[in-house]
């Protein structure tokens, strides 16, 4: 009860602060997730990590004028994609320009022997650098397939942006399209917030008891803790990552249907009862029954803020005891008890818990591997004469060395894991995304089995020999928050 009223209270109080309209043209505050970035475009100026692309097929008749005023309309709509950051006295602030009409000529098409269809300008927009001082966070590039088709890349760099940003951000756009040539009201209702207003909330909300309450009750829950690390193939001395590679399994309609209906009996939701099954996993592999891991969590607690592109996300550890071997009914309520404080305390930044928490012990992450639930994008979407098509498109990998992806299909569940292939080679990879499946299906058919008894008989015989890291791998890599996965090869 005290959790639900303080986060009331929150929330009543974000309403407030955001009600308190900031104009354009002004300096406003940066967020932490984007202070972390506007940091790390300092240390690394060269850095195109944070590069998020959108790749977007257009199927029909499409009038280049009408698409450059949508999105002058979109840029006008959402201030993030026309601000830059500038730092005074050190430390960085937005910048609100004016929404100008984006250039928007047509893009020599690619070169024939071309591995990912993109064009050279294409390329070049998506790996070079932003200079976020002196260019807005968003480029473009639009080029001609045939006559009834084109292909739409939007680059926006992460500062800007986060995955559920992506859905928005087509949505809006096709819809404003399609207004316009309708002669319809193209302009959308105002939002009532921007993504300014929101930084300056979280500014002040950090600036009260928030911080210390919060930092106290993570310095509880993660005393003692360590990262769960599952044994590696390769010892790695290097610091620098290599491009991730990725395995994949689906889960048919029957498993999910049965973790579905057990997760409701138990008062949990579908991503508790497939953590907990990644959980029984990971514990095996790392032979311990102290298992932490990450999730992402969206972070939009206010109404106002669903319908903002902006970099909101935000990371959450998930600890969970796995010491007198629980049953998988019993594990999914601790499962479902840990996640549901955390869920409470999504507006504290991560940064600042792992800055709290690791002070003094050179850095180290709070967690390795990451564990998220995503839904699947549309498929298509648009009017009678132009379709709008998302095409898969690599981006870069992120920083962990196994990231679970579990893609909500409906009736199936795409299981992606993404892994450090300096750590791992793809057959261990491909034995941990069966090894999830397989207590998946165990689980819906006997709950009450103990997790000792889950894992098994799919654990494998001994451990392989430990190798050298590869020097290099090819691209195939997913990036945490994007809803568009890809997938390339990895070298064996």
């Amino acid at each position: 009860m005290t959790s639900t009223l303080q986060q009331t209270d929150d929330r009543a109080r974000l309403r407030e602060a955001l009600q308190r309209r900031l104009g354009d043209d002004q300096h406003h505050p940066v967020s932490s997730a984007q202070l972390r970035l506007w940091v790390l475009s300092q240390l690394q100026p060269d850095a195109t990590a944070y590069n998020l692309p959108i790749r977007v097929q257009l199927e029909g008749r499409l009038d280049v004028d009408r698409l450059a005023l949508a999105l002058q309309a979109l840029i006008r709509r959402q201030a993030v994609l026309r601000t830059r950051f500038r730092a005074r006295d050190g430390v960085p602030e937005q910048i609100v320009g004016p929404a100008l009409r984006p250039d928007l000529t047509l893009a020599e098409g690619p070169a024939p022997d071309s591995s990912d269809g993109l064009p050279v300008d294409a390329r070049a927009a998506l790996e070079t650098p932003f200079d976020l001082e002196h260019e807005t966070p968003l480029r473009l590039c639009l080029w001609a397939c045939g006559a009834q088709r084109h292909e739409l890349l939007i680059v926006v760099h992460h500062i800007a942006t986060d995955g559920w940003s992506h859905g928005i951000m087509l949505g809006e756009l096709a819809a404003l399209y399609d207004a316009m040539g309708e002669a319809k009201d193209a302009s959308h209702p105002p939002l009532a917030l921007s993504y300014a207003d929101y930084a300056r909330w979280e500014t002040e909300w950090l600036e009260g008891t928030n911080l210390s309450s919060g930092l106290d009750y993570w310095q509880r829950t993660l005393s003692g803790a360590r990262a769960t690390v599952v044994p590696s193939d390769f010892a790695n001395t290097s610091s620098s990552r290599l491009d991730a590679g990725e395995v994949s399994l689906r889960l048919d309609a029957k498993v999910v249907e049965r973790l579905r209906g057990f997760a409701r009996e138990r008062g949990a939701t579908f991503f508790m009862a497939l953590l907990s099954c990644a959980k029984i996993v990971f514990g095996a592999r790392a032979k311990s029954d102290d298992v932490v891991v990450g999730t992402d969590v969206a972070n939009r607690i206010h109404p106002g803020t669903e319908s903002l592109i902006g970099f909101f996300v935000n990371q959450l550890v998930l600890r969970t005891s796995l010491h007198d071997d629980p049953s998988y009914a019993e594990l999914i309520e601790r499962v479902r008890d840990v996640c549901l404080e955390a869920y409470d305390l999504q507006s504290l930044p991560y940064d600042r818990v792992h800055q709290a928490l690791r002070s003094g012990r050179n850095g180290t992450p709070l967690f390795s591997i990451k564990v998220a639930l995503l839904e699947a994008p549309r498929a298509e979407f648009g009017s009678e004469d132009l379709n709008w098509r998302p095409v898969d498109l690599a981006v870069p990998a992120t920083d962990f060395d196994l990231f679970l992806s579990l893609w909500d299909l409906g009736d199936e569940v795409l299981v992606k894991l993404v892994f450090d292939p300096a750590l791992y080679r793809p057959a261990t990879a491909r034995g941990l995304v069966e090894e999830i499946a397989t207590v998946c299906r165990r689980v819906g058919e006997e709950p009450e089995r103990r997790c000792s008894e889950l894992t098994a008989r799919s654990q494998p015989a001994s451990p392989p020999p430990m190798l050298r890291a590869p020097r290099s791998g090819r691209r195939r890599v997913i990036e945490a928050n994007n809803p568009l996965p890809s997938v390339c090869e990895v070298d064996p």
